[in-house]
């Protein structure tokens, strides 16, 4: 196949314009927020049961750990003081093994640095699961991701 200068120019202006449109601010809503500081509590007197460094995908820069917990009430999962993420529109954060699970999302990500915390549904079988993803909805891309490792 032969590609024109035009047509790889294009194919440079869709990248390129999906890359930037993958870029945003975290919105949260109150009921976000307010789930956070519930999971933040229960994280106070809960047990590590595994944890993972953090690495971009999709072009995204994103660091940090992220630690599965376990309390008496469930599962929360802690994205630490040292996580930084260079922002995209509707990232949520997911489990998955082998890659992205969608029905495993539990929530929007709340925000691009530092600590926060989501509680897991029990519905969501923890044990199931190896690895948690950053994904972005809008454009169904990776946006990061940590393997998880049992303690």
């Amino acid at each position: 196949m032969v590609m024109t200068f035009r047509s790889l120019a294009l194919s440079i202006a869709i990248f390129a314009a999906t890359f930037a449109a993958c870029a945003g601010a975290v919105e949260v809503t109150e009921s976000e927020r307010r789930a956070g500081e519930e999971a933040a509590e229960l994280a106070a007197d809960s047990d590590l049961i595994a944890s993972g460094a953090l690495e971009g995908r999709g072009g995204h820069a994103m660091s940090g750990t992220v630690s599965l917990r376990q309390s008496g009430s469930g599962y929360i999962l802690e994205f630490g003081d040292d996580f930084v993420f260079d922002g995209a529109p509707a990232p949520v954060v997911a489990f998955g093994r082998e890659g992205y699970r969608k029905e495993t999302q539990i929530g929007s990500l709340r925000q691009n640095e530092g600590k926060h915390f989501y509680r897991i549904p029990a519905a969501i079988k923890t044990g199931d699961f190896d690895e948690v993803w950053v994904w972005c909805t809008d454009y169904d891309v990776p946006l990061g991701t940590a393997k998880l490792v049992r303690r």
